[in-house]
């Protein structure tokens, strides 16, 4: 969930009543198989794990949850996955957190009004855009390098999709057909887990805001159309424990819910009920993972994780992986995951990719020394001078540096940049950057910054790098 929706949800809650891409990969990798009958293809039972890769493993994973709002599957190389300033930023959050023990990643697909789905005249869904397979296909390829598996989320909630894609069953119908290719393509891709309905659909439902029975219909139909054409796994992000009945009886593989702290009292409290107490309670027919929920340093983190782990739930994703990106803060102790990873053996997917992903190390962003001078240092109006800068890192880091000269009215004159740098940990760039003083006396100023790779974050910034005078 978005921290920007939960506050808003903390006064509705007090109403609620408790209450790589390789589409020719064996579909035997996953737990499940391509069986003949609906009834015979149920492989997860309501035990307390979920079978993956061959074994029935604690899905111990992470929210990650996007890089960019509503454009990470659909707007490749402008934004998308398959954007290398994309998978640049990506690599090391990816990398640290596999080390750490993370093996499967939560990731929105088509947040807000799903753009990337085509319409005809009528607004009925007629077919995926294809930017959409290329960005998928990139994040397979950072999946198969990292060994983690994903759960796409395909839609943030029922009222951010077309109206009546929900409320109408021709288009409820013409949704699950449009996406089925998208199933059928990536079936028993040992990268992909599950395919999410919706996250958080019960919000809607209980504020109002849309039928219940049409959402629950929608559900249906996309669940039978991943059933149908694939053989990966199909859920639901449930808000809370005390959602989860909606969901039973319309066959899910296995059943999500999330918890957070203030939900620390009656059927919603994860942290105070078993599984077996949930799956009794509600009539659940098939494992559950806590999908989302905190774990940072001051949560007591491996208290959390352990509960989860000892009372029967099949997996935990906490939330999230880039807390810059969803604006709520909420980070995740990795090194509490780490040390939990090393006391248990049967965490999924297990490294079976024949990947060597290194030994974790706590994560810190990158720190970088800029110096530099200008020569001749002093000019006249119209005066050439020559900014040497030089760039070094205390990592190995792809970044991107930034070079600009200001003049004494605080006007920028010039300007050079380097995207997708490659730095060694103890290594350095020299960089040169020839510019012409304008007419204006007085001190011009060389600044210098370096930034994730496509002016993304910035990592610092020198803004006094050298003094010009012109005369």
């Amino acid at each position: 969930m978005m921290f920007r929706f939960r506050l808003a949800l903390l006064v509705t809650f007090a109403l609620i009543p408790l209450a790589m891409a390789c589409s020719a990969s064996p579909s035997a990798a996953l737990g499940r198989t391509q069986l003949p009958n609906a009834a015979a293809r149920r492989a997860t039972s309501p035990g307390t794990r979920i079978p993956f890769q061959g074994d029935q493993r604690f899905l111990l994973g992470a929210n990650l949850p996007w890089v960019n709002w509503s454009c990470d599957f659909g707007c490749g190389g402008n934004g998308g996955v398959s954007d290398p300033g994309v998978q640049a930023q990506l690599a090391p959050v990816l990398a640290q957190a596999r080390q750490a023990g993370i093996r499967t990643i939560r990731w929105w697909m088509f947040e807000d009004d799903p753009w990337q789905i085509k319409r005809d005249g009528a607004g009925t869904p007629v077919g995926i855009n294809p930017a959409v397979y290329a960005d998928i296909d990139a994040a397979l390829t950072l999946a198969n390098q990292y060994d983690i598996a994903y759960d796409f989320v395909l839609f943030s909630s029922p009222t951010a999709i077309p109206r009546g894609w929900v409320t109408n069953s021709g288009q409820r119908a013409a949704l699950a057909q449009t996406l089925a290719p998208l199933f059928a393509h990536y079936s028993g891709n040992p990268h992909i887990l599950a395919w999410e309905v919706f996250n958080e659909p019960e919000f809607d439902i209980w504020n109002g805001k849309i039928d219940g029975g049409s959402v629950k219909a929608l559900v249906k139909n996309i669940v039978d159309a991943v059933h149908a054409n694939s053989s990966t796994y199909v859920t639901v992000g449930s808000a809370m424990l005390d959602g989860l009945p909606m969901w039973v009886g319309l066959g899910l593989d296995f059943y999500e819910a999330h918890w957070y702290d203030y939900m620390d009292s009656g059927n919603y409290d994860a942290m105070l009920w078993s599984y077996d107490d949930v799956r009794a309670r509600y009539n659940l027919d098939a494992p559950l993972v806590i999908g989302e929920f905190y774990l940072g340093p001051d949560s007591k983190p491996l208290d959390r994780l352990a509960h989860f782990y000892d009372t029967g739930y099949a997996g935990a994703w906490p939330w999230s992986l880039l807390p810059s990106h969803t604006n709520d803060g909420m980070t995740i102790d990795l090194t509490a995951v780490n040390a939990f990873n090393q006391q248990h053996g049967d965490i999924s997917p297990q490294a079976n990719f024949g990947v060597n992903i290194g030994a974790y190390v706590p994560y810190h962003d990158p720190k970088f020394d800029i110096s530099g001078t200008s020569s001749p240092g002093t000019t006249t109006p119209g005066g050439t001078e020559t900014a040497t800068i030089t760039v070094t890192s205390d990592s190995n880091v792809t970044a991107l540096v930034d070079i600009e000269v200001y003049d004494p009215a605080g006007n920028k004159i010039a300007q050079q940049y380097w995207d997708n740098v490659q730095f060694s940990a103890g290594g350095g760039w020299r960089y040169t950057v020839n510019w012409t003083a304008g007419q204006q006396r007085g001190t011009y100023t060389v600044k210098a910054g370096v930034f994730t790779p496509g002016w993304g974050k910035l990592y610092t910034w020198n803004n006094d790098v050298a003094d010009v005078q012109v005369q």
